[in-house]
C-alpha cells in the first residue's frame, strides 16, 4: 500500500461534536496563568501508536480518543490481512478547536500536516478549500466500495470538480427513545401493547398524535411528551431529510433557509 493513498483519507465523522478547544486567557491574566493554560492544553493531548514498528509509519490526528482507538484496531486488522504491507500508525488526539486550527495552519504552510486527519463534518468545507494543492482525490481508491456506501455521505466530501476529497467511516443513526414503562402505566396498557403503539409511528403526525394521547391519559400539568434541542441543528436536518430538502442549495442553487420543511418543523 502506498503512503499516498492513506495521506488522502480525510476521514470525517458524521457526529455533532462539541467544541472543546481550550479557552484563551483574559486580558488581565498573568504569565503564570498563561503557563497553567498551556499545561492544561498539553494535558488534553493523547498520543498512542499501533501496528507494526517495521511497517510503513503514518501519522493520524483526531479530536476524539475513541476514534483513535478505532484506527488502532483497524491497523491491526489490516496488518493481519496484508502481512507484506504492514503499517504502524501514531494517533494523536487534540482538543476539537486546537486540532482543526493546527491542521489548517499546517496545510497552508505546506509542512507538518498528518497523513490522515479525522476532520469533523462541519469543518470539512474549510479544508476542501485547498483541494487543488492539499488533498488527493479518493475516486480511484473508493470506486470498489461506492456501491456499499451511503451516496449522500460521500457527496458531502465532494469538491466542485466532482471528485471525493474525504471519506466517512461512520454514519451516526438518528434514534428516538421512548419511556415504555411510563407510557404503559399512564395509558393503562401492557408493555407489549405500548410497544405496538410506538412501532406504528411513521410520520411526525403519528408522533404528535401518540404524544397527545399519552398526555391526555397522564392528565398532569407540567409534564411533557418530548423536548427539542434548539441549541443544535439536528432537528432541522431531520425535517429537511423527510421532505428531501437541502438548504445549502448544493453547488448549483443558492442557499435557502426558508424551506417549507423547516417552516413546518418550526411551527410544530
Amino acid at each position: 500500500m502506498k503512503k499516498k493513498l492513506l495521506s488522502a483519507l480525510l476521514c470525517t465523522a458524521m457526529i455533532s461534536a462539541l467544541a472543546t478547544g481550550c479557552g484563551g486567557s483574559g486580558s488581565g491574566s498573568s504569565a503564570g496563568d498563561e503557563t497553567a493554560a498551556d499545561a492544561s492544553a498539553e494535558a488534553e493531548v493523547v498520543t498512542n501508536t499501533y501496528g507494526d514498528p517495521d511497517g510503513t509509519h503514518l501519522e493520524m490526528w483526531t479530536f476524539v480518543e475513541l476514534h483513535a482507538q478505532h484506527y488502532g484496531t483497524m491497523a491491526e486488522i489490516w496488518n493481519e490481512q496484508h502481512p507484506d504491507q504492514t503499517i504502524e500508525i501514531t494517533c494523536t488526539t487534540y482538543p476539537y478547536g486546537d486540532m482543526h486550527t493546527k491542521l489548517l495552519t499546517a496545510l497552508e504552510a505546506g509542512t507538518g500536516a498528518p497523513d490522515i486527519c479525522d476532520v469533523e463534518v462541519g469543518q470539512f468545507p474549510n479544508v476542501v478549500e485547498g483541494l487543488d494543492t492539499w488533498l488527493v482525490p479518493l475516486n480511484d481508491y473508493s470506486s470498489e466500495y461506492l456501491d456499499t456506501m451511503v451516496t449522500a455521505r460521500m457527496e458531502t466530501y465532494m469538491g466542485e470538480d466532482g471528485k471525493y476529497y474525504g471519506a466517512p467511516y461512520h454514519v451516526g443513526a438518528t434514534v428516538m427513545y421512548y419511556n415504555v414503562a411510563a407510557m404503559a402505566e399512564a395509558m393503562g396498557l401492557s408493555q407489549d401493547d405500548t410497544i405496538a403503539k410506538i412501532d406504528s409511528v411513521v410520520t411526525w403526525d403519528d408522533y404528535q398524535a401518540l404524544g397527545e394521547e399519552y398526555l391526555a391519559a397522564l392528565s398532569e400539568d407540567g409534564k411533557y411528551w418530548t423536548s427539542v434541542d434548539t441549541a443544535g441543528t439536528d432537528w432541522l436536518w431531520l425535517a429537511m431529510a423527510e421532505y428531501g430538502d437541502d438548504w445549502t442549495g448544493g453547488f448549483d442553487d443558492p442557499a435557502n433557509v426558508q424551506l417549507d420543511s423547516v417552516k413546518k418543523m418550526l411551527e410544530m
